[in-house]
């Protein structure tokens, strides 16, 4: 019986470590690597002279917290408190906030 329960808890120990594992590529470093190649894009279009790319490519970046900003400002405008409490789930939109919010779920 305690063999069986050995290699109950190493399988499920696999399991796991595979799930943090991939947590870790798609959640974490995938959303780095984007938002870190973005940046280098956005610089690259600024010393070629490409300003309106550069712009557009800025605004991409920081398009979805603005999208939550505004919904969050329609939402709850009419609450007492509402504003407060939706900005706090606003700013995990930020670019380079999304890879450090993961990090501190994975922990």
């Amino acid at each position: 019986m305690l063999w069986f329960l050995k290699r109950v808890w190493n399988f499920m120990m696999r399991k796991k470590t595979r799930a943090v594992i991939m947590f870790l590529v798609t959640d974490i470093l995938l959303n780095l690597m984007d938002i870190i190649t973005d940046t280098m894009t956005a610089v690259e279009l600024m010393k070629s002279g490409d300003y309106m790319w550069s712009i557009q490519t800025i605004l991409w970046m920081f398009a979805p917290f603005l999208v939550e900003l505004l919904l969050i400002a329609l939402i709850n405008a009419k609450e007492k408190d509402g504003v407060k409490k939706g900005l706090k789930e606003t700013l995990i939109n930020l670019p380079l906030m999304v890879p450090i919010v993961n990090s501190r779920l994975l922990l």
